[in-house]
This record gives C-alpha cells, structure tokens and sequence, in this order.
C-alpha cells in the first residue's frame, strides 16, 4: 500500500498490522505519520484538501472496523 502522503525529507510512512491466530487485524500500526495533524491543519488550512479528506478516510475506516470486528 502506498502512503497517501509524503513530505519532502521525510522517512518513510509505514502502515503495520497485528493479526490474531485467527487472521483478524487486531492492532493497527500508523509509524512515522501523524493523521491528527491533517484533520488540525484542514481546519486551519494549511493541507491540501485531498491529503487530508485522506487522512479523515483512515481514521473513520478505523472506527467503524473497530466497531464492528
């Protein structure tokens, strides 16, 4: 999966998962990204729209699996 944001300078961005014996995702890994900082700098407008309407994506897709896995 690619990062759907990189700054220029910037490590790698890492998305790791942690799955039971069973295959279920059971922790979620954002390494070297901060997706809070986008949802704060959309409302300052200081993030392109898209970077952070991505970055919104992420954290309602992890709340709505965590409510329902």
């Amino acid at each position: 999966m690619e990062p759907p944001y990189v700054f220029p300078g910037q490590r790698p961005v890492e998305f790791l998962g942690l799955r039971d014996s069973h295959g279920r995702l059971q922790m979620v890994l954002n390494n070297n990204n901060d997706i809070s900082e986008f949802w704060e700098w959309l409302d300052r407008g200081e993030m392109s729209i898209h970077d952070a309407a991505t970055a919104f994506h992420f954290g309602i897709n992890y709340v709505l699996y965590a409510m329902t896995h």
